[in-house]
């Protein structure tokens, strides 16, 4: 199998060069090592083809050397370029890929005993959140394979749905906590700040207080939360944290990897206010996003999932100034022994195909979108939600033979629109 290395920059004594982003001809694109434009077309979660445990037979594929060599061989032949992220370590030898870390605790499908939010302005938070950094740079620093880091996943950020799903907000997490913890000092700290008339913090908080320090002891639990002041102030400190949370980052791969991009967190769609994609614009190269239901925790049919919207797309580039990437996305199909998928659900693998076109083609011919990213390689079902995960080839490895023709056909069309406008 191809090892890869023709995406190595030219030269004896130049050493390996690393993907970049340039503006050429009016569109975004992603640069590879040896100069050439690259739009980037993979599948997410290839490592689930290797958990013996989520598939119901295995009798195609005896070892995990022949179930990545068939990978490999599968999605060049469908005309993937990349891999995406979550994929087995010899496969990231022989394709480019992404690498998806984790920071933060707010996933949106996160069962309630695993969700939670963190305290950003803690050197605790911030320290664990460094070592992650230096761990994942000591081995791909140098690793001209690697397009971008991804820097969470799916975080849980807008207020409306937070409260509505959870119960509970970053915001209002942070200013429950207790006087002596950073994000609690520092919630007050931006009262205190944003109001030099201390009358008018009573007034809208309809909270007594002699000094904004008063405030340290408060819990703040009957907050009239859709006051005009209070929601202002709200999306302003929620606008803080994602500042400092994403400063930080920037700064330790700066740090740690100035190698490689660092693509925002992988948001779902909806669910990031427009304060928080301006933050995200100011220290990451390309903003990451998921296509699918704005609600949660569990993720399922969705009207967002099936259907193109173009002028979503175009806003999230003028709100951030980058590019984008659709990081994460499918439409799967009805089979009788599957009836229950995750994703939007179409009639057939025919209708899953075209769905799949439609997506591609139209990222492809985005001037600011770098990539189309599909979510799963191989077909598993989960126990816990009661349905499938339903991937390109089925859980005896098998490849679903329409579908299959169909995304073949449309990644050759989505490299030709993608190469087509950077040609221009």
């Amino acid at each position: 199998m191809s090892s890869g290395l023709s995406l190595l920059s030219d030269g004896d004594d130049a050493g390996p060069g690393f993907f970049r982003i340039e503006h050429r001809n009016g569109r975004h694109t992603l640069i590879t090592p040896n100069g050439q434009p690259f739009f980037a077309l993979g599948v997410n979660h290839v490592a689930g083809a290797l958990n013996r445990d989520a598939r119901r037979g295995d009798a195609v594929m005896s070892s995990n050397e022949q179930i990545v060599d068939a990978a490999e061989a599968n999605l060049r032949r469908w005309g993937f370029n990349t891999v995406g992220y979550d994929a087995p370590e010899p496969l990231r030898q022989r394709l480019p890929y992404f690498s998806g870390l984790q920071f933060t605790s707010c996933l949106h499908a996160l069962p309630p005993d695993r969700f939670g939010y963190d305290d950003v302005f803690c050197l605790d938070f911030q320290s664990r959140v460094e070592e992650i950094i230096v761990e994942v740079a000591a081995r791909r620093h140098d690793d001209p394979l690697l397009i971008a880091y991804y820097t969470s996943d799916t975080p849980r950020w807008d207020l409306d749905t937070a409260r509505l799903r959870r119960g509970i907000d970053w915001v209002s997490h942070l200013r429950s906590l207790p006087a002596d913890r950073p994000g609690k000092r520092a919630y007050v700290a931006f009262l205190d700040e944003r109001y030099a008339n201390l009358d008018d913090f009573v007034a809208a908080y309809r909270t007594p207080i002699d000094r904004f320090d008063d405030l340290l002891e408060r819990d703040f639990r009957c907050l009239e939360l859709t006051h005009p002041r209070i929601r202002d102030d709200d999306e302003a400190f929620l606008a803080l944290i994602a500042e400092t949370h994403y400063a930080q980052l920037r700064r330790c791969f700066d740090r740690h990897d100035p190698n490689h991009l660092v693509f925002s967190e992988r948001y779902k769609m909806h669910d990031h206010p427009d304060e928080v994609i301006a933050a995200a614009g100011q220290h990451f190269d390309a903003i990451a996003v998921q296509p699918g239901p704005e609600v949660g925790p569990m993720a399922g049919n969705g009207s967002h999932e099936s259907v193109w919207d173009a002028a979503y797309w175009t806003r999230l580039t003028e709100l951030s100034g980058r590019p984008t990437i659709v990081c994460d996305h499918q439409v799967s199909f009805y089979a009788p022994h599957t009836p229950a998928t995750l994703w939007h659900q179409a009639g057939s693998q025919e209708e899953a195909g075209a769905a799949y076109t439609r997506f591609a083609q139209a990222a492809a011919e985005s001037p600011n979108i770098l990539g189309y990213q599909r979510c799963q390689y191989a077909s598993y079902y989960d126990p816990t939600r009661r349905l499938t995960k339903q991937g390109l080839i089925d859980d005896h490895h098998r490849p679903h033979a329409t579908l299959v023709d169909c995304v073949a056909r449309a990644n050759a069309a989505a490299v030709e629109a993608a190469a087509s406008g950077v040609r221009g």
